[in-house]
């Protein structure tokens, strides 16, 4: 596992997730039933277009999605609050090769085994959050991404924060479910090992490009330097 320090939303975040599967998106690889999914190979085709065109695709973003950044800090606040501990935020994680990667809101310092998510449902949906009492709906409505999170931190389980400010903060607690994780896993790795054959096919008709690195915009020794050791070099005995 490798965890990448970097803000999410940011262009660096949207490089490091561009062209490879993510939790977010695991469902367009394998249903919440376990079964392959009909998606697979038009998402497979979207993370071959980031990697020929070396940036990501923009998704639509509800409102709220959107809303969901805004009150992300408050239901963590309050979460913070109610369970007497301290978390941090994460930027994204990756397996160690960087095949495939998630980015969870939180992680609990206090309890490492655990993670937080903060989520912020429309009004009819958070309503029957508050109904189901036990969050069976929010694990089957968010199985995949949940598990796909809890597979690649590493992590025993995580708890769901449903926020909406007109309405009581809902608290689910999802625990990791290692058979779904294993069918998951061979979805996901084996969707990996295609993703890398066929980028290899553009690749090798020049569809895609190696990354060029970036440029220096200074020199490793500036003028300063070089000034320096002149100076120092004519001090020295003859």
């Amino acid at each position: 596992m490798i965890i990448h320090q970097v803000a999410q939303g940011t262009q660096a975040w949207l490089k490091l997730r561009s062209g490879i599967p993510t939790a977010s998106a695991f469902s367009r690889i394998i249903t919440p039933g376990g079964k392959a999914s009909s998606q697979a190979e038009a998402y497979m085709n979207t993370l071959l277009y980031e990697r020929v065109t070396g940036r990501p695709l923009e998704g639509f973003q509800s409102q709220w999605m959107s809303r969901g950044s805004e009150v992300e800090s408050d239901a963590i606040a309050k979460y913070e609050f109610d369970q007497d501990v301290t978390t941090e935020q994460i930027g994204f994680v990756t397996d160690d090769a960087n095949r495939y990667g998630c980015s969870p809101d939180r992680f609990i310092i206090e309890r490492p085994d655990g993670m937080v998510e903060a989520k912020a449902p429309s009004p009819d949906v958070h309503i029957s959050y508050l109904l189901a009492g036990e969050g069976k709906s929010v694990d089957k409505d968010y199985r995949c991404q949940l598990q796909g999170e809890l597979w690649v931190c590493e992590k025993a389980w995580v708890d769901i924060i449903a926020f909406h400010p007109d309405l009581p903060q809902v608290l689910f607690r999802v625990q990791r479910d290692e058979e779904f994780i294993k069918t998951m896993a061979a979805h996901v790795l084996a969707f990996c090992c295609q993703l890398e054959e066929k980028a290899e096919q553009l690749r090798e008709r020049g569809i895609i490009r190696d990354a060029q690195p970036e440029p220096i915009e200074e020199p490793f020794f500036t003028d300063a330097d070089v000034t320096w050791a002149r100076g120092y070099a004519a001090s020295l005995p003859a």
